[in-house]
């Protein structure tokens, strides 16, 4: 996983995750950015792209196992190298 994105119109569902992300996971590039053109998305439910695909969940909870399912594939992978 190289970068996870936020959209700032999201903040009021993402920005505590947001903010714990950049805390924690370091080696990854966690932006907010003013749009991510998922229209519908932000005002709807929690959401950001994670390499370049977009993940909509119910809750700010659910979005966070999310990313760590990504996580959890990048490191499958990284290991079989």
């Amino acid at each position: 996983m190289e970068k996870i994105s936020f959209c700032r119109k999201n903040a009021g569902y993402t920005k505590p995750l947001y903010k714990f992300l950049q805390t924690h996971l370091k080696g990854i590039k966690i932006k907010r950015k003013d749009c991510l053109g998922a229209c519908g998305a932000c005002q709807k439910k929690p959401f950001a792209r994670v390499d370049g695909e977009v993940v909509k969940c119910k809750t700010a909870d659910e979005l966070y196992q999310e990313i760590q399912k990504h996580l959890a594939k990048e490191w499958k992978h990284f290991r079989k190298k």
